[in-house]
């Protein structure tokens, strides 16, 4: 039988002269023909109706094929349906579209799949009756997934039509103040205008507003923020949907390798921008996830040497790459490159907001008071663009989401984060130099205008948390030059300004006087940090995270994690200074991790040079004089299948280890992450620089081969409770 029929409206065939669909014709798994053994499934989420079917994807010997029963001859979108994808699914199969025309196929990779959603295969020509089909088959490794597919309007009918005048409406709703602005659902091509000042939608200074934009898509002409929130307070924005048009990063696969490695052709996916772009991620076709072994690819040259073909250059980039490996080629910053941006606003609220891409981070809210929250927001990689017949195997071409230096810390709940091209999810804020001392006053600098804590009256400064703290009466920018600043701290400046990572890399025209209301409190050449600028009270629960960079990059307190699922990935979570300086400024405390999965990371980078280590782990950096993190619980959470050191507590005190589960760890080898800190790779968990660590009700099930260590502790840990009643028994691999 057949499934749902939907009504859609219908649209004239182009170039066809036949009629097109005027109801989507929805065909679930059920209404099928199978050959071979097909198994009912419903563990993966977003499936279409009540179930889907699986089996292993063994070449041609399972097929599912759905037989639409046309009514009227002319041009339908064919598009497919599956749930969210997994590493455990196929990453070869193929759909074949039969049509009047004869036969298509289509490859895709089902374990980056983004569940519920409609995919466009492409457009057929089809006849009335059933001659038409679609035929869904496998082969090499992982399960076959079969849920559903959709014939309806074709691709012609799906492009954008032109901006009803968005930006119009939204800045006529904030000089009015109308409470709501209401968007007809429709796909539109949007561009900047000189109302929305150089991005596709400006909010500037709204109070209160909802934006309804329930089943609307705006597409983007341009590599420009899409959305860009300024001085707003309680801006809300529901079931928008961003993506670009052209796509901000193009891919393809290695065509030809260098003999001496210092160079890979890359042969561009049929569809996607021919762009040169020097930016290079290179992925493994059998987990979709980038590969293991390669490490940052810094300094990258890109050029054509034929059409549709890219050379990339760096010396030994070929080495651990193989013919055929997928490759995602993108850009560099242009100054405004965030899909969405929230400046020096508070209280905003996206509820179902999808970002299929983004010409930089997916989100980015900085220097405002914070309060952000995040329900139900997807960054996700959209549908093919237009002519390809490969997905997207990007979101974001940099971070997925960032906070700088808020008020309040976000809530993120019921999301996903994928194929971002670098860190998933971050909180972060800046320690800041002290260039002068007067009495009350002091001088303080920052690396730009982006980096910069938001400095209020009101707002308290410290060197460290259990120190003074006293409060900003005044906030005056002063010239660096005229400032009196003394020759060994200028300095100081002076040798940091070509090193990025040196925490008195400043820009000298980020320079601010504060004015306290405590005298004398804070020396020359010490770092400070602003503890109501932290991001501090955030909420990240019930969310998945499917990325090649760090899940969490963390440098904010009183937070809790919980309930979430970080799959893949360098790192899940990484609670770093990231050498910043001798305070606590970015230094993490009271801290909840709970009840977590954190399955497969490890697989990316090896970085001998970095304490980053860990699936959780902790880094202090610089932070020397006292501890950096404090009260922290871990608890209730499953490690598996983690390559190398599954749990790093360092540089940390009162820390409470109760009830996790680590399962199936080492089982391939461990890299070498944290070598050149005597970090071990082999160990479950290492322990160092910490003081008063529990541990209680630690299980870990199934010791790989490349581990000889279920816990070091090393000798700089003290008050170190639990550790010799962990508990090692066998595993499900073994």
């Amino acid at each position: 039988m057949l499934g749902a029929t939907l009504p859609f409206g219908g649209v004239a065939a182009a170039d066809t002269g036949s009629a097109t669909p005027v109801s989507d014709i929805v065909l679930d798994n059920s209404d099928a023909t199978l050959t071979g053994s097909w198994t009912i499934a419903r563990r993966l989420a977003n499936h279409y109706g009540a179930d889907y079917l699986t089996r292993p994807a063994d070449t041609g010997r399972g097929t599912v094929t759905w037989r639409p029963n046309i009514t009227a001859d002319g041009v339908y979108g064919v598009y497919y349906r599956l749930p969210d994808g997994h590493a455990s699914s196929a990453g070869q199969a193929t759909f074949t579209v039969k049509d009047a025309g004869g036969s298509r196929q289509f490859a895709v990779d089902q374990r980056t799949s983004v569940g519920g959603q409609w995919v466009l295969l492409g457009d057929a020509q089809l006849k009335a009756g059933v001659g038409g089909f679609v035929r869904l088959a496998g082969e090499g490794r992982g399960k076959l997934i079969a849920d559903a597919v959709k014939f309806g309007a074709p691709s012609s009918a799906t492009n954008p039509i032109p901006d009803p005048g968005i930006q119009s409406m939204i800045t006529a709703a904030i000089e009015t103040g109308a409470p709501q602005v209401k968007i007809a659902p429709g796909t539109y091509a949007v561009s900047s205008t000189p109302q929305s000042a150089g991005s596709l939608l400006t909010i500037d200074g709204a109070d209160g507003l909802k934006i309804n934009a329930k089943g609307v898509t705006i597409v983007g002409q341009e590599l420009t923020r899409a959305v860009n929130v300024v001085k707003s307070r309680n801006v809300t924005i529901e079931g928008l949907t961003i993506d670009y048009d052209p796509l901000p990063f193009t891919q393809g696969a290695v065509s030809a390798i260098a003999p001496d490695l210092g160079w890979i052709d890359v042969t561009l996916d049929e569809g996607y921008p021919e762009k040169a772009f020097s930016r290079v991620s290179i992925y493994d076709p059998a987990t979709g996830f980038q590969k293991a072994g390669i490490n940052h690819l810094w300094g990258t040259t890109a050029a054509f040497t034929e059409p549709g073909v890219v050379r990339v250059t760096l010396a030994g980039l070929g080495k651990g790459v193989d013919l055929g490996d997928p490759i995602t080629l993108s850009g560099g910053a242009t100054g405004t490159e965030h899909a969405v941006s929230f400046e020096e606003s508070a209280g905003s609220k996206l509820k179902n907001v999808t970002v299929h891409t983004a010409p930089g981070f997916g989100l980015i809210d900085v220097s405002g008071d914070g309060g952000t929250v995040l329900d139900g927001f997807r960054l996700v990689p959209g549908p093919p663009p237009p002519g390809a017949t490969k997905a997207p195997l990007l979101s974001a071409i940099w971070d997925g989401i960032q906070f700088q230096s808020v008020g309040k810390g976000p809530t993120m709940i019921n999301s996903e984060i994928r194929n971002a091209g670098d860190d998933s999810f971050s909180i972060q804020t800046r320690a800041m130099p002290v260039l002068k001392v007067e009495g009350d006053r002091i001088l303080v600098g920052f690396p730009d205008r982006w980096k910069a804590v938001a400095l209020e009256v009101g707002d308290r400064i410290q060197q460290f948390r259990d120190g003074p703290a006293p409060r900003v009466t005044a906030v005056t920018k002063v010239d660096y030059a005229t400032a009196g600043i003394d020759p060994a701290v200028q300095a100081k400046v002076d040798e940091a300004q070509t090193q990025g990572w040196n925490p008195w890399n400043l820009s000298k025209d980020s320079v601010y006087e504060l004015t306290l209301d405590s005298a004398d409190v804070f020396q020359a050449a010490q770092f400070v940090f602003n503890p109501d600028r932290m991001g501090n009270g955030f909420v990240f629960k019930n969310n998945v995270v499917r990325s090649p960079g760090r899940g969490i990059l963390l440098k904010s307190g009183d937070g809790v994690i919980e309930g979430n699922t970080f799959e893949g990935g360098d790192k899940a979570i990484m609670i770093a200074t990231e050498n910043e300086a001798d305070s606590h400024g970015g230094a993490a405390y009271d801290l909840k991790i709970r009840n977590n999965v954190f399955r497969g990371t490890g697989y990316h980078h090896d970085m001998p040079w970095s304490a980053q280590a860990g699936s959780v782990g902790m880094a202090g950096g610089n932070v020397t004089s006292k501890r950096a993190y404090d009260h922290i619980l871990i608890e209730g959470n499953l490690f598996e299948s983690i390559r190398g050191l599954n749990l790093n507590i360092s540089d940390a005190s009162d820390v409470t280890v109760r009830n996790n589960v680590f399962r199936d760890t080492h089982r391939t080898e461990n890299g070498s992450n944290g070598a050149s800190f005597g970090i071990p790779a082999d160990a479950v968990i290492f322990v160092s620089k910490a003081d008063r660590v529990s541990f209680k009700n630690t299980v870990i099930e199934g010791l790989g081969p490349f581990s000889t260590n279920a816990i070091v502790v090393a000798p700089t840990a003290t008050d170190v409770t639990g550790a010799n009643d962990i508990v090692v028994r066998p595993g499900t691999a073994g």
